[in-house]
């Protein structure tokens, strides 16, 4: 797998509390993830309410793994289904006193790896300049 990659979604904020995580995958046990749902929502019980992930389950091409958490009345709900699982390289996110708080995924940032060269409508921009 080559790692370079892009990280998508927010990581370091100023009122982080705990640690911040990172995990990249390994494309070496056969199966891809093919989407990903989470719920989150406000954790009410103090007087400045704080958003946290609620619920999340994994969807791979070989089977379903979740929901982990507990839901909530009030969570809202997304999900993010990977088009292309060569461009998915795994996780990121933070964490506070009351859980996970913010989630965001690594895509792979060399597509010339993916991108199929013998596909007669790839062009490089040198291409394009030389006609």
């Amino acid at each position: 797998m080559n790692e370079d990659m892009i990280k998508i979604g927010q990581v370091e904020r100023s009122n982080v509390c705990g640690s911040i995580w990172d995990e990249k995958g390994r494309d070496q046990v056969g199966e891809f993830l093919t989407s990903t749902s989470v719920s989150y929502g406000a954790l009410s019980m103090y007087d400045n309410p704080t958003k946290v992930l609620k619920t999340m389950k994994f969807s791979t091409n070989k089977s379903s793994y979740g929901p982990f958490g507990k839901s909530s009345l009030d969570a809202k709900h997304f999900n993010f289904h990977v088009g292309n699982p060569r461009l998915f390289a795994g996780f990121h996110g933070s964490i506070n006193s009351f859980g996970v708080e913010s989630i965001g995924v690594y895509v792979k940032s060399n597509i010339s790896s993916i991108v199929n060269p013998k596909v007669p409508s790839v062009k490089s921009e040198k291409e394009e300049d030389n006609k």
